[in-house]
């Protein structure tokens, strides 16, 4: 009999246990389920901070040399700015002359039948601001992005719909990079004349 009292005690023991086991696997995968689409959505959204611009116009020059994804993330993040889009220099504080985009991809793993199974993204977006009023150049910058995307072969179409997504996730931060890079010159510039 006390070996029976032992057996329903162990029982009854691993069925908490199991329970307390099932609680927290729930627990924790709700966890990560918030901390995961909290994050994709500020990179869905593709906009850092949203400050206000410290200029007015600009005038974008050499936007044939980007992709046209960049394109659109720049003239999306201008005006989220308050930032006007002029087409000549005589209209606008700055001018914005973008160089041709870097785009690389490395393959950085492989599957069991020799497919490609990931690969490395790399943007690149160098560019020159200059001043239109005092001539100068204010800034010479590189935007940057990197993103690794996992190829599922089972489901390339999908996989190739997440490679666009990923791609204007990326034209966003570079954008972003761009226009926050430009504000810090111009609050720095601001900030050493007052003094």
């Amino acid at each position: 009999m006390h070996s029976k009292n032992s057996v329903l005690t162990i029982q009854q023991a691993c069925s908490h246990f199991l329970d307390w086991k099932r609680s927290i696997s729930v627990l924790v995968l709700m966890l990560f389920s918030v901390s995961l689409l909290s994050g994709c959505g500020f990179h869905l959204r593709g906009y850092g901070s949203s400050q206000e611009a410290q200029f007015k116009t600009i005038k974008l020059t050499g936007l044939d040399k980007v992709t046209p994804n960049i394109q659109t993330a720049l003239r999306d993040q201008f005006q989220a700015r308050g930032v006007t889009i002029v087409s000549s220099l005589a209209g606008a504080e700055l001018d914005l002359q973008l160089q041709r985009t870097y785009s690389n991809r490395s393959k950085t793993s492989y599957t069991g039948t020799g497919d490609v199974a990931s690969v490395l993204l790399n943007i690149k977006q160098s560019f020159v601001v200059k001043e239109i009023a005092t001539e100068s150049v204010l800034l010479s910058g590189e935007a940057v992005a990197y993103r690794d995307h996992q190829i599922d072969n089972a489901a390339l179409l999908a996989s190739n719909r997440e490679l666009q997504e990923i791609q204007q996730q990326m034209a966003n931060e570079i954008a972003s990079q761009i226009v926050d890079q430009i504000n810090r010159r111009l609050q720095a510039q601001s900030a050493s004349t007052a003094r």
